[in-house]
């Protein structure tokens, strides 16, 4: 008997959601996605064109169908606004739902297999706002702990060793 192979392919086309990052006047950036999954791994390709250019390049996150992200890499772009991204897993149980390019905090790019996910922005930045909560709490703490404390300041009297 024939054994059935596992074999996906689906491609994401990836819209503008920020036109500050479009690399001329007359056109919009754009990008698309391929993601294959077989029997033993997976492979994300991405392809870029028309978005400016930045020295530390994009982040590249996937949102899976979990609603949980995961970081594939940055791309670094050509001083024309163009660039290639492939990326090799070793797992094949990923289920991706959208691909988005991320620079700090604004989402240039992004798009969506199937339906558009509403609240895309609190799902790929959740992991950085908790990072940055935990951060000003672990300070936050620190002051709490002085405010325990009352410092009550000592005044040292020096003796002669002659009068003892």
């Amino acid at each position: 008997m024939a054994t059935k192979r596992k074999f996906k392919r689906d491609y994401i086309i990836l819209e503008a959601k920020d036109i500050n990052f479009r690399y001329s006047e007359r056109a919009l950036p754009k990008a698309f996605a391929k993601v294959e999954i077989n029997e033993e791994k997976s492979s994300v390709a991405l392809y870029v064109e028309n978005l400016k250019c930045v020295k530390e390049g994009y982040r590249v996150v996937a949102i899976q169908s979990d609603y949980e992200t995961l970081e594939l890499g940055n791309i670094l772009l050509s001083e024309q606004g163009k660039g290639e991204f492939v990326l090799n897993l070793d797992r094949n149980d990923i289920e991706i739902k959208g691909i988005a390019m991320l620079y700090e905090k604004q989402v240039p790019l992004i798009g969506f297999k199937g339906s558009k996910i509403d609240n895309y922005e609190e799902i790929l930045f959740a992991g950085e706002e908790e990072y940055e909560e935990d951060y000003r709490d672990e300070f936050d703490d620190e002051d709490d702990d002085d405010a325990e404390y009352e410092y009550e300041e000592i005044e040292y009297i020096e003796i002669d060793e002659l009068s003892i």
